[in-house]
């Protein structure tokens, strides 16, 4: 441990002083400060470096030049020490799971077929566990809060990222990292769809890596061969950004549409950019039909590609990926919900003010409304101007809810961020349904996820559950969907109210 943690240190230092090399070539005095508050940041004396950090901020004026620059080189410097521990921590890692007598190898896909060999699984348990266990869902969100500038994560960071992972020089990286601007004005939706986008790429260019390991795992373990799949995707990526709604009037119908057609895009360029590499005459053709969408299916593209040799890699991507690159999470907040309900129920004549009804004669309301079709049908004839005048939150949320039915690949689940109550999750139905969306049927894709966002709600999780649980219409909901998602964080409450709204 003590040798990884030394090689940690090490490796953060080299980075640390080689950037600000980098800056002396041009700015030696910046760089000498830098030098001396790296140096006396880990002095035990209090008092000595505060003398120092003083010195430093006298010598160079609030709002100079000077002093945001060398703000800025701190932060660039903070980010690149980051991002070479990350690149570190993962090596160690990844030495510990090649040792043979190390625990960390139940992570590694020989131990898990070795261990179910060794103890005689039966083959059809072999199968059912790794489909049911080898496969990796996961989300990626691009907080709106975060300052970096879009350039400075795509041109600066990753590409730095992927100079750490193939082992070359970042010599002349570290002079472009100086002049980028690392803090940019508030990202626009776009902008975080474009971001986001740059990760998804990451995980594109590996993703037939873990394929490769499959592979060879199974020729260590030939019995299991025929057992398993190797050409089923192992991974579902999914994103918030556009479609995180929770306090975002920016993330409104446009911007949806928008991120859905920024995937897509994205996603048929990549084809067409592996499909390019290709040398054989049948590619022409294909490049064509996915430039002029004439695939109607993924499974269209696949069959094309399967005709001609040394494909496997890409069929394996736009198995994994298909048409829509990665699924967007839709999350709005549990009030943001009601309000939704509210002036629905007004601008359709239901009821005149839904919000002043008990919460267990708004439950009573919801589950007659989401009964009656006659009901159902006049919500989904919602005049859109009518209730963005009553409120622009119900508009938003409605509106994108609608988008929902278009594109069934991209969308498959609504979190209800401060999920405190059945009623919140009963009008998230009502919601789907009045626009055109399937619940309780068959055909339902999306998952409801409850966000427990405070120690109260938490507490109240278990009860809430068992509720839900317990309600015809979520069991039915849980039938066709296979899954009941919980998720808890404590961003939004203590962003919000402060520490110690942790407690409330």
């Amino acid at each position: 441990m003590d040798k990884d943690i030394l090689e940690l240190d090490d490796d953060q230092k080299i980075i640390r002083y080689r950037f600000i090399n980098e800056i002396s070539k041009k700015n030696e005095n910046l760089g000498y400060y830098l030098k001396e508050i790296f140096h006396i940041c880990t002095n035990p004396n209090r008092d000595i470096r505060i003398e120092i950090y003083k010195k430093v901020l006298n010598d160079l004026k609030f709002g100079s030049i000077e002093r945001e620059k060398l703000l800025e080189y701190y932060a660039k410097i903070m980010d690149l020490e980051r991002r070479v521990r990350k690149f570190v921590n993962a090596k160690i890692y990844n030495e510990k799971i090649e040792n043979p007598n190390s625990t960390a190898t139940a992570d590694r896909f020989e131990y898990v077929f070795f261990r179910m060999k060794d103890e005689n699984v039966p083959e059809e348990k072999v199968t059912e566990f790794f489909n049911q266990n080898a496969y990796a869902i996961f989300s990626l969100t691009m907080h709106p809060t975060n300052p970096t500038s879009t350039d400075y994560t795509i041109h600066g960071g990753i590409q730095f990222d992927k100079y750490l992972e193939n082992h070359i020089d970042y010599e002349e990286h570290l002079h472009l990292l100086e002049y980028l601007t690392l803090v940019g004005q508030k990202k626009t939706v776009q902008q975080e769809v474009k971001e986001t986008i740059a990760i998804i790429d990451i995980i594109y260019e590996t993703s037939t890596k873990v394929r490769d390991e499959l592979i060879e795992a199974l020729k260590q373990t030939p019995s299991y061969e025929k057992l398993i799949d190797v050409n089923r995707p192992l991974i579902q990526v999914s994103i918030w950004a556009a479609g995180d709604g929770d306090g975002n009037e920016n993330a409104d119908v446009y911007a949806l549409k928008q991120a859905v057609l920024q995937l897509k895009q994205r996603i048929k360029q990549l084809y067409l950019n592996d499909i390019k590499k290709l040398s054989y005459d049948q590619k022409k053709i294909i490049q064509d039909k996915l430039i002029n969408n004439l695939y109607k299916s993924p499974n269209d593209l696949i069959n094309d590609l399967e005709c001609i040799p040394h494909t496997q890699d890409i069929i394996y991507k736009v198995k994994t990926f298909r048409f829509h690159y990665a699924q967007i999470d839709i999350r709005h907040n549990a009030f943001d919900i009601m309000e939704t309900v509210d002036h629905l129920a007004k601008v359709n004549g239901l009821i005149g003010n839904f919000s002043s009804l008990s919460l267990i004669d708004q439950k009573e309301s919801i589950i007659k409304w989401l009964n009656n079709d006659n009901i159902i049908a006049k919500l989904m004839l919602t005049d859109d101007d009518l209730l963005d005048k009553s409120s622009k939150t119900a508009a938003r949320v409605f509106g994108r809810l609608k988008l929902i039915k278009y594109d069934n690949d991209i969308f498959n689940k609504l979190i209800i961020a401060e999920t405190s109550s059945i009623v919140h999750v009963l009008a998230a139905f009502l919601l789907l349904k009045a626009s055109g969306n399937c619940v309780a049927e068959k055909e339902t894709i999306i998952d409801i996820v409850t966000l427990s966002e405070s120690v109260k709600d938490l507490e109240e999780l278990p009860n809430l559950i068992t509720e839900l649980v317990d309600d015809p219409i979520y069991r039915k909901h849980l039938f066709y969907r296979e899954k009941l998602i919980v998720m808890i964080a404590k961003s939004d409450t203590v962003r919000r109210n402060g520490r110690g709204a942790e407690s409330s």
